[in-house]
């Protein structure tokens, strides 16, 4: 019988990415939800208060990394419920790469496939 946490590897290493994160900038840690298809792994990370000109994605090294250096002020406001601030999230890429990259109503969506190529560097995001 397979335990909870060798499952959980299986499933990781068969869409060929990692879906805990590296924090390597800043405090805050973005939201997000990792979703698994056959050979396609989909991110979708909370980024509400950010712009797409505030976002980087970039997927080489074997790491797919999601970055902002944006800071916002909240000076005036009684509540600031969405926090805007400098952060870097990286994830282990096995040889997966990106396919797509949206961002929506304030939601960042990556689509990774294992049957691309594994060059790439910088991200457009649609």
């Amino acid at each position: 019988m397979l335990t909870t946490v060798s499952m959980l590897n299986d499933l990781l290493d068969s869409a060929r990415y990692s879906s805990i994160p590296s924090v390597t900038k800043g405090s805050y840690t973005p939201r997000y939800n990792v979703r698994i298809e056959g050979d396609t792994a989909t991110f979708e990370i909370a980024l509400p208060g950010y712009d797409k000109s505030d976002i980087e994605v970039r997927c080489a090294d074997r790491l797919l990394t999601v970055s902002s250096n944006v800071k916002r002020s909240y000076s005036g406001y009684v509540v600031a419920g969405s926090r805007v601030g400098p952060f870097s999230l990286s994830w282990v890429n096995r040889g997966a790469t990106v396919s797509r990259a949206t961002f929506t109503n304030g939601v960042l969506e990556i689509v990774m496939q294992s049957n691309v190529s594994e060059n790439g560097d910088l991200v457009a995001i649609d």
